[in-house]
């Protein structure tokens, strides 16, 4: 298997069980009347992200660094991968909750621009310094740009798992695309 498979199978491992909701162990539970907050301690073998970090009422969320399409449009590759030329590091954080929260990132590059998508969820952001605050009413999943498309934050604001516990078999991937 060659080096290049071997990435791309870590990077979709990695994705899988950061997207499932059994395979993570809470670092803190936030509980108040209105808001539910579960934060993640950070994977063993990710890497900290660095153009981002951020917090979710006031609790540090780890964001880590991903391999993305560099390719705003994203297409079938038949037979094969994308080359590492055709990608870039971009940042990932998540986390779970219920009710309202509030969002804090902090840019590790002074930032011009900022663009929020999909436009079409309308979140709104205040920007001060290098940090940019926003807050969530319902569970999302978004893309913070700073000074364009490249090398954004893509944030998974997840529902808490009702029924994860002891009697529920960790599932930790059905399958691996065939390489």
């Amino acid at each position: 298997m060659t080096i290049k498979k071997i990435e791309y199978m870590v990077l979709w491992t990695s994705l899988v069980l950061c997207l499932s909701g059994c395979t993570r162990l809470p670092s803190e539970r936030n509980d108040s009347p209105k808001t539910t907050l579960i934060t993640y301690p950070a994977p063993e073998s990710e890497t900290e992200s660095k153009d981002f970090s951020m917090t979710v009422n006031r609790k540090p969320v780890f964001a880590s660094q991903v391999r993305v399409s560099a390719d705003p449009i994203n297409q079938v590759w038949p037979g094969h991968q994308r080359t590492k030329e055709q990608t870039e590091m971009a940042s990932f954080a998540y986390f779970d909750c219920e009710g309202v929260v509030s969002i804090e990132i902090e840019s590790k590059r002074p930032i011009e621009t900022i663009t929020i998508r999909p436009k079409s969820a309308g979140i709104s952001h205040v920007l001060k310094a290098n940090k940019i605050t926003l807050s969530l009413d319902q569970l999302r999943k978004f893309v913070v740009e700073v000074n364009g498309r490249h090398h954004a934050l893509h944030i998974f604001a997840n529902a808490i798992e009702k029924e994860c516990g002891d009697t529920m078999p960790m599932v930790l991937m059905s399958s691996i695309a065939r390489m």
